[in-house]
């Protein structure tokens, strides 16, 4: 049976279970930016093709991938929009990810260093980046403050690994990066988005202050204007500044001011609430299977050739041969209006319908807003290469590396949180 989380984080984001039954063995991640360091693994090397863009591998420390983009364009005195990636990194992290860049030359990137990203290698190339071509994302994490003599820190963890590679690895949980752990509530503007509900987005965006961020940015949201929250907001929420500054020159114009966001941003934010959808639903079927990994009736297999729906004993008996043999992984739907015109999914419809939901009255808006996309999601990620680096006492508790790979898609903090099961994700560094 799964433990029950008793985080509060978790549950506002569906994460409701953890898969092991270990003890967690608390302490933090993130305490120093080179506590997490992740790596972009492609489906293969990228080699050098003239076509007008520049392929560039970058190291990032301590900004999101948008803002790496928005300072790489700025550099290069390029629009945004002709800096494409494959995959978001953390920000609290040391990120190793590629870029492409439009209408510029190799000399122009090869050895650009500005605020927070750094470029190690360029090449020409013909297409910009897209999420296909990243295959896996290997990790480096040091967890800090463990409170447990090393022995059992160490038992913990190799017992917690053990449980998760029998599963094929930990439930593929939305991480809490895909909504914000300090203002968890991407998902939120989604929905508000989706629903055409501009002003009340823009409030939740702008103006609704959660306790775990910065007094600064509290002190903005909370003075009950845009004048004056412009005046307070940190000029690190650029977001904010830019809808701020809008209404400044459009009052009660929201809709327009939600405008000035990246289209990459806007997407992002209603794929979160798809997300969150997706999370409750995953968190039904850990309710409901003992199994959660092993296909049922009605789930979908991914194979590299294609994916297919299991339907009758013989498609459940060939389903069960492929994922015992690696050859397939189990996957369920994203929520989205064109999966009610197929016969239902059983945890996603019960999960919609704890949220007051139902698949055909999906919000839809009109464009130039982004819908909800139909495809599959894993139910597993699936585990590979895990190792403990190195445990050892330190002057404030034990430290524990560990190394790992996930597919792409997949978030470390679905494995780490099963390691450390945190009470409070927000102090624990997650």
């Amino acid at each position: 049976m799964p433990t029950p989380s008793k985080s509060q984080l978790d549950l506002l984001l569906g994460m409701e279970f953890y898969v092991t039954s270990t003890s967690g063995i608390g302490g933090a991640i993130k305490s120093r930016l080179e506590d997490f360091i992740v790596e972009e693994r492609l489906r293969a090397l990228l080699k050098p093709k003239h076509g007008g863009y520049v392929a560039a591998l970058i190291e990032k420390r301590g900004i999101d991938t948008f803002t790496a983009a928005r300072r790489v364009a700025r550099a290069l005195q390029v629009p945004l929009d002709w800096v494409s990636f494959a995959g978001l990194k953390d920000s609290s992290a040391v990120a190793r990810q590629y870029l492409s860049i439009k209408g510029v030359e190799a000399s122009a990137v090869q050895g650009l260093s500005v605020s927070g990203v750094r470029v190690l290698k360029v090449f020409p190339f013909d297409s910009p980046l897209s999420p296909s071509m990243v295959e896996a994302n290997s990790f480096t994490v040091t967890l800090r403050r463990v409170e447990l003599p090393v022995d059992e820190a160490l038992s913990l963890t190799r017992l917690t690994m053990s449980q998760l590679l029998g599963h094929g690895g930990p439930p593929n949980y939305y991480g809490y990066q895909r909504f914000g752990s300090r203002r968890p509530n991407t998902h939120l503007v989604g929905r508000l988005i989706l629903e055409e509900r501009f002003k009340e987005a823009v409030e939740e965006f702008v103006f609704h202050p959660y306790p775990w961020e910065s007094e600064a940015a509290k002190k903005a949201r909370e003075s009950g204007s845009v004048d004056e929250a412009l005046r307070l907001m940190p000029k690190s929420l650029a977001y904010e500044r830019s809808v701020l500054r809008y209404l400044q020159r459009h009052p009660g114009d929201y809709e327009g001011a939600l405008k000035t966001l990246p289209v990459r941003l806007v997407r992002l934010m209603v794929e979160a609430y798809q997300a969150y959808l997706f999370n409750k639903a995953l968190s039904e079927r850990l309710r409901r299977l003992e199994r959660f990994s092993e296909p049922i009736e009605g789930d979908y297999v991914m194979t590299l050739e294609g994916s297919w729906r299991v339907k009758g004993a013989r498609g459940l008996e060939e389903a069960r041969s492929q994922v015992r043999s690696r050859r397939g992984v189990v996957a369920m739907p994203l929520p989205s209006r064109e999966l009610a015109k197929s016969s239902p999914h059983p945890f996603l419809e019960e999960a919609l319908k704890k949220e007051g939901l139902e698949l055909a009255s999906l919000p839809s808006p009109r464009s130039p807003w982004p819908r909800l996309k139909p495809g599959l999601r894993p139910v597993a990620a699936q585990l590979k290469h895990p190792l403990i680096l190195r445990v050892v006492e330190a002057s404030e508790g034990v430290e524990l590396t560990l190394h790992f790979a996930l597919p792409r898609g997949c978030y470390a903090t679905s494995l780490l949180r099963e390691v450390v099961k945190p009470v409070d994700p927000v102090s624990s560094g997650f």
